[in-house]
């Protein structure tokens, strides 16, 4: 309790970590290296003063439970939405306004613990009154809605949220496909922004070893960006773009 920003090299050292437990401190956020943190099953980060979640928490797969009660989120991070084997979710006394519909995604989902906060307007109150099956129910209704275009622009429920607004044009512009690989690739910019900087810090350092674990997901993450951007191009030809 009451310790300062965690490390960046969190990520680099405590590769097996399987818990991580920080709850009630002032953590404003956690560092991109996060994604270190491959076999974690448990991040407990309640009562912090937490705004998001970097995209790279996305690469912690083996995720089972997420605690981020009391912190000041205004919307559920969407890293989060890509841990789908993620069983317990606790965003209690947030400032979250809205459950984006992509939630009905996480099919691993057994828990959702969403009270005390006082913003949410979307989906209903009586629809979140009614537990986590009538919420996922609810939401896989208007996702659908979402995908078929029949959304109203000027009154979609979507525009409530704190996130970028879900218009037609949007929808039409992507498919699903091409939206998932350009998350893909915004996140790996995120991680090797984050890298870069660390391994500045451990040639400085002298750390030799570090640097070169740094230099191999380095690598990882221009082949991935390659293979994002033959993907992406395959499936414009294939649009006639």
């Amino acid at each position: 309790k009451g310790m300062g920003p965690l490390p960046e090299e969190i990520g680099l050292h405590l590769t097996q970590l399987r818990v991580l437990s920080i709850n009630k401190n002032k953590l404003t956020s956690l560092p991109a290296t996060v994604q270190g943190l491959t076999r974690l099953v448990a991040l407990h980060a309640a009562d912090n003063d937490i705004v998001t979640l970097p995209p790279s928490i996305s690469v912690c797969r083996c995720l089972r439970a997420v605690y981020l009660s009391n912190n000041p989120l205004p919307h559920i991070p969407l890293g989060i939405l890509k841990l789908h084997q993620l069983e317990q979710l606790r965003i209690s006394g947030t400032m979250i306004t809205g459950i984006p519909v992509d939630l009905v995604l996480l099919t691993s989902l057994k828990e959702l613990f969403i009270d005390r906060s006082e913003r949410l307007i979307w989906p209903p109150e009586e629809v979140v009154a009614g537990g986590l099956a009538t919420i996922m129910a609810y939401l896989e209704e208007h996702r659908e809605l979402k995908l078929m275009n029949a959304i109203d622009d000027e009154t979609s429920p979507f525009d409530m949220l704190d996130q970028e607004p879900v218009t037609r044009d949007s929808v039409l512009a992507h498919t699903d496909k091409v939206q998932e690989i350009l998350d893909e690739v915004s996140l790996c910019h995120t991680q090797k922004a984050a890298l870069l900087k660390l391994r500045v810090k451990q040639v400085r350092m002298g750390n030799k070893s570090n640097v070169e674990d740094i230099d191999r997901q380095l690598d990882e993450i221009n082949e991935r960006m390659q293979w994002f951007t033959s993907d992406i191009v395959e499936l414009e030809e294939m649009r006639g773009v």
